[in-house]
């Protein structure tokens, strides 16, 4: 009855308790069908075309779904995920629990909203800036956000997280003396060794700028000692003063002239910045002819995509390589010429 209760979460808490069959009735994203799911239950009327749900529907809903607690809602999900639909048209309904705890105490969802702000300004900011980092601290339901992500992160809640901290410089003991001071960690080592080895402008880079005495500092600290979870791809943690350290490494810089030379990319792709401004992209593009390079580009993280040049409408794969983000970014705009890995100069808007 999980996917059948799963649609009846559906009806009565998002879409407030009105869904039309005939717009319904054969979705199947919960692995059944609307229609066949809510004829099990006597608490859901149909009337006119419109199934209606009634308040009774709530005690059916919270005997699969129910939370007393936030953290017991957030741990509650892992009961659930051997019933997801993947695919496009999938439901992944392990959220159920933590979304009807959300729905339940719209405050809550509202403070995490101003957390994710605030980390926002903190990722714009490129720095470890305590004024930022001090508000997000102090945020309302800041605990449950950080037992949130650090379920998210580990998969539960761990005794002890090994952290990392790359450095620039020698160690310099003294700067951590200040137990206001917040500084940035990651739980991931090899970004730990990347923050070390690299300087970041912040902007778009593809020149690599490297360090002189790239350095890793290591600790081991209870999660509850942590400031602030907030993961994402740097899977970054915030500690705020002294961090009794477990090891300070020496790293060896090891410079890749391939990438540090910027003429060794053919050609280059220049858009504009909000304020006007010429940025530099470097961009690999490919046209392919059969489903094996399909498949290949694929994998290799390439985008189909339409390509607007001077009015006329072209297809192809496309991706941009950025070192300083250390991701992905993808361009809908490119001209694309016959050939593979082919670059060319030209103008675009995001």
């Amino acid at each position: 009855m999980v996917r059948e209760v799963c649609w009846l979460y559906f009806l009565h808490y998002v879409y407030k308790g009105k869904m039309k069959s005939k717009d319904w009735a054969k979705d199947k994203r919960m692995g059944v069908t609307f229609e066949n799911a809510m004829r099990k239950f006597e608490c859901v009327k149909f009337e006119n075309g419109v199934y209606y749900s009634t308040p009774e529907c709530e005690k059916i809903i919270d005997e699969y779904f129910g939370a007393n607690t936030f953290e017991e809602a957030v741990i509650k999900c892992e009961d659930y995920t051997e019933y997801d639909i993947k695919g496009l048209y999938g439901y992944t309904i392990s959220r159920t629990p933590y979304e009807l705890y959300m729905k339940k105490h719209p405050k809550l969802e509202e403070n995490f909203d101003r957390i994710r702000d605030i980390i926002v300004k903190h990722f714009n900011s490129q720095c470890c800036d305590d004024k930022i980092l001090g508000q997000l601290h102090k945020s309302k339901n800041i605990k449950e956000w950080n037992f949130k992500t650090c379920y998210n992160m580990f998969g539960k809640i761990p005794e002890k997280i090994t952290i990392y901290r790359g450095i620039k410089n020698d160690f310099d003991p003294n700067y951590y003396e200040n137990k206001d001071k917040y500084t940035c960690w990651t739980s991931n080592i090899e970004q730990g060794e990347r923050f070390a080895k690299f300087y970041f402008t912040g902007g778009y880079q593809f020149k690599p700028s490297y360090t002189k005495n790239p350095t890793l500092l290591v600790a081991e600290v209870k999660p509850e000692d942590v400031a602030v979870f907030i993961g994402s791809d740097e899977s970054e943690i915030i500690m705020k003063g002294d961090v009794e350290l477990k090891d300070v490494v020496k790293l060896k810089q090891e410079i890749n002239e391939s990438k540090s030379n910027i003429k060794s990319f053919d050609y280059q792709a220049v858009t504009k910045n909000e304020k006007g401004e010429p940025v530099l992209y470097v961009v690999d593009y490919i046209i392919v002819k059969n489903d094996v390079d399909k498949i290949e580009c694929k994998i290799k993280g390439y985008q189909y995509t339409d390509i607007d040049i001077d009015g006329e409408t072209k297809k192809g794969w496309i991706k941009v390589n950025d070192f300083n983000s250390n991701r992905t970014h993808l361009i809908d705009k490119k001209d694309f010429k016959n050939g593979s890995d082919k670059r060319k100069i030209y103008d675009i808007m995001i």
